[in-house]
């Protein structure tokens, strides 16, 4: 399935969503981008899981934004239970901690994407048009116009795997057998070649390319 195209903000169709973080100022500032796209609409707001799961009880959005750090139901369980007893409802996880294990975690309890709080609104929104359309979230393509076969060698990809794995330079040197000059060569040319920012990112290429598993 090809990726949903960018639409004008004339043509966009209004999506419903809710917004989940335990603090106030950060939902606040969230709604407030969110609503300043034209297209998306805040229609709640919840503090935690709990929140979110009683105001499920009358309300249907189109997509949950959640965070995953909060207190008494995390967004880990909000997205396994929005995904257990509202089927095809997207949650988009976001976080300040990008880490590959809290990237795997999420995707593990059932959130359709993983955002960064640091990227820009228009990641934020192209990660929420895709999941909307039913379309898996991937990474920035590759910087060349190769294949995603082609984009790495056969070394590089067992290296991404293991920086997937939060492997540090030194581990993945030993587990190679290779020097730790060349896995840091083999690290700047991944990122080069691949276009990332961010380890979030790496982390989802590496899972749908089934380099590592969710569970890993």
């Amino acid at each position: 399935m090809e990726d949903p195209k960018p639409s004008s903000p004339a043509e966009q169709p209004i999506a419903t969503v809710i917004v989940v973080d335990d603090q106030a100022i950060v939902r606040a500032g969230l709604a407030t981008l969110l609503e300043g796209t034209r297209w998306i609409r805040v229609i709640g707001e919840a503090a935690n899981g709990r929140e979110l799961l009683t105001m499920l009880q009358t309300v249907r959005p189109d997509a949950v934004l959640t965070d995953l750090g909060m207190p008494d139901v995390d967004g880990f369980a909000v997205a396994r239970l929005v995904r257990d007893l509202y089927p095809g409802m997207p949650v988009i996880a976001v976080s300040m901690h990008d880490s590959a294990p809290s990237v795997r975690r999420a995707l593990q309890h059932g959130a359709t994407a993983f955002v960064s709080k640091a990227a820009a609104l228009s990641e934020l929104e192209d990660a929420l048009r895709k999941a909307l359309a039913g379309v898996e979230v991937a990474p920035p393509p590759a910087s060349d116009d190769r294949s995603d076969g082609e984009a790495l060698s056969p070394r590089q990809l067992e290296v991404l795997a293991l920086m997937a794995k939060s492997r540090s330079s030194k581990e993945i040197a030993s587990t190679l057998g290779i020097s730790l000059s060349t896995v840091e060569v083999h690290r700047s040319n991944i990122w080069r070649r691949l276009g990332f920012r961010d380890m979030a990112s790496l982390t989802l290429y590496a899972v749908r390319h089934g380099l590592v598993s969710p569970e890993t």
